[in-house]
């Protein structure tokens, strides 16, 4: 292997140790590791893995009950995938940021988020990603009151 390729493997290692510890659970494990490593995903090759990282943090800062910085790193990786033009990545942030806000209580907020996950999965007829995202609105209609909406999403 060349230098190069020794760097792309050993970030990817990185990465998937991140996502490992996830699967464990191992919050205050997972914020350590990922904050220690996203300025080295911060370049141009990377940059969707810094996307995912940010992400992954974001969910995490959640669990810890950090909303103000796990909204803080949702924005931030939902700017970097639309400077990407990544639709796949940007509708994986979008949902993300409806989760968030959800666990924070902000309906309205996770609504807005979602409804525009909605809007994107329609115009490109993504049904089974679209199927998820009117059932996550379903329920959100139904956490504000909105029992006539959350039908029709659950109809």
């Amino acid at each position: 292997m060349t230098g190069t390729n020794d760097s792309v493997f050993l970030m990817k290692v990185n990465y998937y140790k991140g996502k490992a510890l996830l699967t464990q659970h191992k919050n205050k494990e997972v914020v350590s590791h990922y904050e220690s490593i996203l300025p080295f995903f911060n370049n141009h090759k990377f940059q969707k893995f810094s996307v995912r990282i940010r992400l992954y943090l974001a969910m995490t800062y959640a669990d810890l009950g950090e909303y103000s910085q796990a909204n803080a790193l949702g924005v931030k990786a939902k700017n970097d995938a639309l400077g990407l033009d990544d639709p796949v990545l940007t509708l994986s942030t979008l949902e993300s940021l409806s989760y968030l806000a959800y666990k924070n209580k902000d309906y309205n907020k996770a609504l807005r988020y979602m409804n525009e996950a909605e809007a994107s999965h329609r115009k490109k007829a993504n049904k089974i990603a679209l199927a998820a995202v009117m059932n996550n609105l379903g329920i959100l209609y139904r956490n504000t009151g909105n029992k006539e909406k959350a039908k029709y999403y659950h109809d």
